[in-house]
């Protein structure tokens, strides 16, 4: 029997395998009728996507040791 796995810890993920991630999380999602989203989750998901590449965006590229600076640029 298979196990499911769900990722609870992205700090080691890159900037692009956590768009990648989230955006395949969209996508699959959307218009999907297996998934009810009673309080708008999805919507919310899609805006803190946006927000998490726009914000991405302006912070500087490089290894795990641009993460304090990532964030103190680009808020939580």
């Amino acid at each position: 029997m298979r196990k499911a796995l769900v990722i609870t810890n992205y700090t080691d993920e890159t900037d692009e395998d956590l768009t990648g991630i989230s955006s395949a999380v969209i996508k699959g999602c959307t218009n999907n009728t297996n998934f009810i989203f009673a309080d708008n989750e999805l919507t919310e998901l899609m805006t803190a996507n946006t927000d998490f590449v726009h914000k991405a965006g302006l912070a500087e590229t490089g290894n795990k040791a641009s993460i304090s600076l990532k964030r103190l640029r680009c808020g939580p």
